[in-house]
């Protein structure tokens, strides 16, 4: 018999979610007949043992339909998907529909247009776009209306092994286009004629954000709008940055602990009112009503938040613990938040692969599970109850959703129970409900609204203090790889049998068995990571710059070149090479280098060396005069990495049988300030090899760098050629290709990039000559693996090739 059939259906709806992406070959009306064909077996089975079996078979094909991706809306004329990469600008009136993220130099929000000027007049245009401002004057928030100048393109991810998915996380938000302004000079604020509903919370969001900004300093701020408000957008990286070590971040986020905490504090003041009267004691039973009341304020707090999916999900989370207690279900919480699942899935799919979604069901699952274990004794008092009742939560919390964490963050918080410890308690009993008293009283007493606001956020300065002070410590978190989703599966079935160790028959023979699997898994993974056989090199994809990952045999990695782009806020090593080092579980990184001081060569390798251990940094020994070069060494000086200036004259270096010889440039031509070239022409220049196979990496050097390496009489053939200077025209010249010979050349270069890099001539250049060309800006991370017959390419989109070059 199936006691909780909700749990069997919503875990069966999401497995089909989740593997629908494996049908994609096949169309949405494959799945009808078969879905028609289980219903019928379901009623004709569904009095029999077999009911079970047919309501997940049942759910399993729906998840399936419903998880099957979107097509890009590009069909209708009037989408803004029609503009994308047409160049030129094109006028459009559009709506601001989620709240603004502040950066250091830009705004990042996103847009639904209605029309765009075509001809002297206004045409429909529909579509979302994610839209950045770089250095923005206006004051931008939800709901305001815009005519601004757009150059839509399509969105892109970069492509490598545990990149980030951009495209698909803006899929599953609607957009499908984004756009960047240098500046806001034509951005034009427009009055809609009339408002909607939404426009209208919307305005009272804008008028509260105004309010808390003019009465609190920036920091209390930003947190209390987080918390109240559901608006992230300006708290400050370094803020943001120690909640998340501290493994308090989601007490910046409308979650179920704010939705909860708003339930029971609301809960508790209409119950003690409703009893005050005599006659709804003796006609209704008032805890019920104050439970169905109190889905008053968990919407108006859900529409305060702005609507927000977080805020919804948690809403609906609670609504349905609340409908379980109305309908005497209490002793079934599992149910409950199988049916918030449930609805939260049939109205947005693609829900299950946010973050924040798998954050909060796994960890109210573990919570449930747990049982007793946070009860005191009957001798205990309330505060103590409390407190230990705290801890356990907070630990049970911090297990289910650590392996979460590693997956996307890659980090795990050793600090996060004793800092929830801290501020939940601060958060939910005090600038939580007090800040959401103020909001509601700020349209009917502004000046008490203002002193419960002062109030509020009394404990906040000290709170995120406290956070930040924490956050600094060096032992608050440790960097992890990616673990794959069967490592979490394992984990967290370890973790709910343990929690029902006692309750479950068999459950010891279950975890040994898991573990037994666990330590087979990781055992695999240490002697491959620690002793392997191949000599490889990936070329990643970067953008507009340089990046490559040398594994040597026997497990000594090098890093060439870090990549880098002019954001401020984007860090290429922390969110683009990293996590592919992550992805292979390549934890430390022997030796660095930096073939010449340009950003886009550079930025990404200050936080390599500040977080995988390395040894070595090999440079030309020319300095460079950015900010970034500056943060390298003061890095380098910090660590105690070694700084090794490499020439020409230096030995060849040998790792695991690969020789490593720099090519270029010599000592004196680094020290010859008189000579006229730039600084490409002073790149390192490496050339790798092993068992008859060579790897030539150039840098940037031009067509004065080429000449003098030809001339000084090395020997510079090689099978496998990085394209000099991401094959500009100034580069890759005949002379230069005569002496290297290449089989294969890789361009890495970013893809529409203002230069046209690789230039057609360079490319028609390596092509006459018989090479095989790979392209980062096409083909993603190309990676080259020595074998017995020469070099095996592989590429991220999937061209691959094998054998000689």
């Amino acid at each position: 018999m199936v006691t909780r059939p909700l749990v069997i259906c919503v875990l069966s709806f999401a497995a089909g979610i989740l593997s629908a992406a494996q049908l994609l070959p096949f169309s949405g009306s494959f799945l009808v007949p078969i879905l028609c064909a289980s219903a019928a077996a379901l009623v004709f089975v569904g009095l029999t043992r077999l009911r079970a079996a047919s309501c997940v078979l049942l759910f399993l094909l729906l998840g399936m339909l419903y998880g099957m991706p979107a097509a890009e809306p590009g069909r209708s004329e009037d989408h803004v998907v029609r503009l994308c990469d047409r160049g030129g600008l094109f006028p459009v009136l559009a709506r601001i529909v989620d709240d603004p993220r502040h950066q250091e130099d830009r705004v990042i929000f996103t847009i639904e247009a209605e029309g765009r000027l075509k001809g002297g007049r206004w045409v429909p245009c529909r579509g979302k776009v994610r839209t950045t401002i770089l250095r923005p004057q206006h004051n931008y928030c939800s709901g305001q209306w815009f005519v601004l100048p757009l150059k839509p393109g399509r969105p892109r991810n970069y492509q490598n092994p545990g990149a980030f998915d951009y495209v698909s996380y803006l899929a599953r938000r609607g957009v499908y286009a984004t756009a960047f302004l240098k500046n806001d000079a034509n951005v034009v604020p427009v009055i809609p004629q009339s408002r909607s509903f939404m426009d209208k919370v919307q305005a009272f969001r804008s008028r509260l954000a105004e309010f808390f900004e003019s009465r609190l300093a920036p920091l209390e701020s930003s947190v209390l709008k987080a918390m109240v408000l559901g608006n992230r957008g300006y708290v400050g990286a370094e803020v943001r940055e120690a909640f998340q070590r501290t493994g308090t971040g989601h007490l910046l986020a409308v979650s179920g602990l704010h939705m909860g905490m708003v339930a029971l504090t609301s809960f508790f003041v209409i119950n003690r009112l409703l009893r005050r009267s005599p006659w709804l004691l003796a006609r209704i039973n008032v805890s019920k009503a104050a439970l169905t009341a109190v889905i008053v304020p968990l919407g108006g707090y859900a529409l305060v938040a702005g609507g927000s999916v977080s805020a919804l999900r948690a809403f609906f989370m609670v609504v349905c613990f609340l409908a379980a207690w109305l309908l005497d279900r209490d002793g079934d919480p599992l149910s409950a938040l199988a049916l918030a699942g449930l609805v939260t899935l049939a109205g947005r799919p693609q829900a299950i692969q946010e973050v924040s979604f798998q954050f909060s069901y796994v960890a109210v699952t573990a919570l449930i599970c747990m049982g007793g274990l946070g009860r005191t004794g009957p001798g205990a008092g309330k505060v103590a109850g409390y407190a230990r009742g705290l801890v356990v939560v907070s630990a049970v919390a911090w297990l289910a959703t650590t392996p979460i964490g590693a997956r996307h963050f890659n980090q795990i918080s050793l600090l996060s129970v004793p800092a929830n410890c801290l501020l939940v308690p601060v958060v939910g009993l005090w600038v939580l409900p007090l800040g959401l008293l103020s909001a509601l009283l700020h349209p009917l007493q502004s000046s008490l609204s203002g002193w419960v606001l002062d109030i509020a956020a009394f404990p906040l300065y000290w709170a995120a203090d406290a956070v930040r002070t924490i956050a600094r410590w060096p032992w608050c978190t440790v960097k992890v790889f990616t673990p794959r989703w069967i490592e979490i599966a394992g984990f967290l079935t370890v973790l709910l049998l343990a929690l029902n160790f006692r309750r479950w028959k068999g459950a010891k023979w279950a975890i040994a068995g898991v573990l037994v699997l666990g330590l087979a898994d990781t055992a695999y993974w240490v002697y491959r990571s620690m002793s392997p056989q191949e000599f490889s090199i990936t070329f990643l994809d970067v953008g507009q710059g340089n990046s490559a990952v040398v594994t040597f045999p026997g497990g000594s990695v090098m890093v060439v070149d870090g990549g880098g782009t002019w954001s401020e806020s984007f860090d290429m090593g922390e969110r683009v090479v990293a996590p592919y080092l992550w992805w292979n579980r390549i934890m430390h990184v022997d030796t660095l280098v930096l073939t010449h001081a340009e950003r886009d060569h550079m930025e990404g390798l200050v936080y390599l060396a500040e977080h995988f251990g390395v040894r070595e940094l090999w440079t030309s020994g020319r300095e460079g005069d950015s900010e970034v070069w500056r943060r390298l060494m003061e890095v380098v000086g910090r660590k105690g990495i070694r700084h090794r200036v490499m020439s020409a004259e230096m030995p060849t270096v040998v790792t695991g049988g690969v020789s490593t010889r720099v090519l270029h440039p010599g000592r004196a031509t680094v020290g010859d300030e008189g000579m006229s070239w730039n600084s490409n022409n002073y790149s390192l220049v490496l050339q790798m090899s092993m068992d008859g196979l060579g790897v030539l990496l150039p840098g940037d050097i031009e067509a004065l760098g080429e000449e003098a390496l030809v001339v000084s009489g090395t020997s510079l053939s090689s099978d496998v050629i990085l394209a000099p200077h991401h094959g500009s025209g100034t580069s890759s010249t005949n002379l230069f290709l005569d002496a290297v010979n290449p089989g294969v050349v890789v361009f890495s270069a970013g893809s529409r990039n203002p230069w046209g890099f690789p230039a057609a001539d360079v490319v028609r250049r390596y092509s006459e000559r018989g090479c095989a060309v790979y392209r980062t800006d096409r083909d993603g991370a190309v990676s080259l693996v020595a074998n017995e017959g020469g070099v095996a390419v592989r590429t991220y989109v999937g061209r691959n090739s094998g054998g000689e070059p």
